[in-house]
């Protein structure tokens, strides 16, 4: 990969629209510059270490004019090997592309253009709208929407005359005059309209008018940017061709608490299913107790059978068997019990397979399973902050090392406020640690519990966590019939398909 500028395309608003050689760049990247169009969760992939630098452009509102901007590329090319100038849709369809283009090429700086998909294509498709349809519309038109004091070009009388479709980009700003000199030119003002608001992202909204009807309807919906306007018949494919609209969660927001280390494979399952998914992390993982553990992993054959209360704990275990140099042999015979399908999973992920794994997540069915195991003494990594009680009343029946190899404690520096989770309908837990991590964070914000959750549904994993949700006089709205998060978010669908 050349050292240089990579103007790259990010496609609509859903990030895995972006295309393959756009995520290899940027997880290559040692500096991002993206604007507000490019969704922020494509800088996940980035490295820990690559510069993030925002120049957002809103109507009237600029965080960098455009020179600057395309001086900053130039600067960042002094001292950064891979640039990436991260784009909403496609850099070259009024992205001002082939200006940054232009000033790198004068000024001897290698760059190259990747491109994206179009919100102009894109953006439709997500509405249910095809940009073309044999017999009704042949063409398709791109029109900037973005007018200027000085940018009254638009030949108007000549994009009437037309019969394919027109799409207005960065239009809605000046949409009474758009429809005024279509009309004005010719134009039917029966001719449909469709307004797309966030085109492909869980919180679009599609809005149908005609020519003559449009502009009051958006400002009786007070519809704002960034919003695409489509005027054509393929508007008229909306209400058989739209699929977003029918995902079981679209338009619901979602919270997901989770830990800050975590990445949230609840977020991508959420959002298969059309929600707008925001993640809180309520809590760190903080490791502990090495010496212990490695102690205990030194000395695995002592035991008979190993016992995973959950997937940190697979992972703390397996971690410090990589750092021993230990690899799946040495735990040949061990019998390997989990609770949890999510632990099962994570073990799986290592090349090994439980033995045994209770129906129920509940210390009287894993006391149950264990009558039927042969085995008498056993390993137990966990949370400092397990459930004493249960390893103490296991204890009586079977000769058990508990080692507490991690903890769980609040996170306080949450980049987030209150105002950011507006409108939410509903509330994930999936473990106890995440409800006091919540509840934690509340009580900085200053908000009571019982207010905050006020026509909101909380969903939980199990009954541990929901007894935990409870503490705080909150009853989970459901609890999931298997302890997984995609049992979890099949439940969300279920509730939503009742209704």
């Amino acid at each position: 990969m050349k050292s240089g500028v990579y103007l790259v395309g990010a496609g609509p608003g859903d990030p895995k629209l972006i295309t393959v050689r756009g995520q290899e760049l940027i997880r290559a990247a040692d500096a991002i510059v993206y604007d507000q169009l490019a969704n922020p969760e494509l800088l996940e992939l980035a490295k820990v270490d690559c510069e993030t630098i925002y120049v957002g452009k809103q109507a009237g509102k600029h965080t960098m004019q455009q020179d600057d901007m395309n001086q900053l590329l130039v600067d960042l090319a002094q001292t950064k090997a891979i640039i990436v100038r991260l784009k909403g849709g496609d850099p070259y369809v009024f992205g001002r592309g082939s200006e940054e283009g232009q000033y790198l090429k004068e000024r001897d700086v290698y760059f190259e253009v990747v491109p994206g998909i179009s919100s102009a294509i894109g953006g439709l498709a997500y509405a249910g709208i095809p940009v073309t349809a044999r017999e009704i519309a042949t063409s398709f038109h791109v029109i900037t929407g973005h007018l200027s004091a000085e940018s009254d070009d638009i030949n108007y009388q000549a994009l009437a005359k037309l019969n394919g479709t027109l799409v207005f980009l960065m239009g809605v700003g000046h949409l009474e005059e758009i429809a005024n000199a279509l009309m004005a030119e010719g134009k039917e003002s029966t001719t449909p309209v469709a307004i797309i608001y966030k085109a492909s992202t869980p919180e679009q909204k599609v809005y149908i008018s005609d020519l003559g009807h449009c502009f009051d309807m958006a400002q009786q919906e007070k519809i704002k940017p960034p919003s695409l306007i489509v005027v054509g018949e393929v508007v008229n494919f909306h209400s058989t061709l739209d699929f977003i609209g029918k995902r079981p969660l679209f338009g619901k927001h979602v919270l997901v608490t989770r830990s800050r280390q975590k990445t949230s494979k609840m977020r991508e399952q959420l959002q298969e299913e059309g929600a707008r998914v925001t993640e809180l992390p309520t809590i760190k993982i903080v490791p502990q107790n090495d010496e212990k553990l490695r102690a205990a992993i030194m000395n695995i054959t002592n035991y008979d059978g190993i016992i995973f209360t959950s997937a940190v704990a697979v992972e703390r275990f397996m971690a410090m068997m990589v750092k021993l140099h230990y690899d799946g042999r040495k735990l040949f015979g061990q019998k390997l019990i989990v609770i949890g399908e999510e632990t099962a999973k994570a073990l799986a992920s290592y090349g090994l397979y439980y033995d045994y794994m209770p129906d129920q997540y509940s210390k009287e069915d894993l006391a149950k399973l264990l009558e039927t195991v042969d085995a008498s003494s056993y390993l137990i990594p966990r949370s400092a902050k397990g459930d004493k009680a249960w390893t103490q009343k296991l204890a009586e029946q079977h000769d058990v090392e508990v080692v507490e190899c991690y903890d769980t404690v609040f996170e306080e520096e949450v980049q987030m406020t209150l105002y950011d989770l507006q409108d939410l309908d509903y509330i994930t837990f999936t473990s106890s640690s995440t409800v006091h991590g919540l509840m934690h964070w509340l009580k900085l914000q200053g908000k009571d519990p019982q207010d905050f959750f006020e026509d909101k549904q909380a969903i939980v994993i199990g009954p541990t966590t929901a007894k935990t949700l409870k503490e705080y006089k909150i009853k989970a709205s459901i609890q999931s019939k298997k302890y997984t998060t995609k049992s979890m978010v099949e439940a969300m669908c279920d509730i939503q398909e009742v209704r």
